[in-house]
């Protein structure tokens, strides 16, 4: 093998930078440093997003597929809603009075000689009817709050008319039991106002 000559002239300073010649018989073709070079943490990363999107897609696909089934629910507990209510009625009775009036037919030789038979003053009685109004307590049901189960929840809701304890009916009947129940519910508050 053949040495270049100048090379073998001179003698090679460090700390200056190589010739471009040489440089270019150090180093392999530059293109190689045109293109970036692929980092595979990137792809790691790339691929745990779209595995977390794929797993949250399977869970709410799942849990709004298991809603879908449970559609009916079991009446826990049936709980009337009292309120208590005065009803005004009349209570009468009669009333006795007596007071003490003079006698018309006793005169004054009545007194000096027969006050037994015409005394100066009588007993007069008078009945009189007596009414007020009083305010009897009564206790109302306003309707019933059911608590049913929902999968493995309890809740509850106001009705009119309740279901029979341990039923299992359909959700969207007894919510047809609360719109009834809101429906009554406004009704009675126009009637109240008036």
């Amino acid at each position: 093998m053949k040495q270049d000559p100048r090379r073998a002239r001179q003698k090679r300073n460090y700390d200056e930078p190589l010739p471009r010649d040489e440089m270019d018989d150090n180093y392999q073709d530059q293109n190689s440093y045109s293109q970036p070079r692929r980092r595979p943490w990137m792809k790691i990363l790339i691929f745990l997003i779209v595995l977390i999107a794929i797993v949250l897609a399977v869970k709410s696909y799942l849990s709004h597929k298991s809603v879908e089934v449970s559609e009916n629910v079991t009446i826990v507990a049936v709980t009337p809603i009292e309120s208590t209510i005065l009803i005004p009625h009349e209570e009468c009775h009669n009333e006795t009075t007596s007071k003490l009036v003079k006698n018309k037919n006793a005169t004054f030789f009545n007194n000096l000689f027969d006050s037994k038979k015409n005394p100066k003053y009588i007993q007069q009685n008078s009945t009189k009817r007596v009414c007020q109004t009083v305010n009897a307590e009564s206790q109302v049901t306003n309707g019933y709050v059911v608590k049913y189960q929902f999968g493995n929840y309890i809740e509850s809701m106001n009705v009119v008319t309740p279901p029979p304890l341990n039923a299992v009916i359909p959700l969207t009947e007894l919510q047809k039991y609360q719109q009834q129940a809101l429906v009554n519910n406004v009704a009675s508050d126009a009637v109240s106002n008036k």
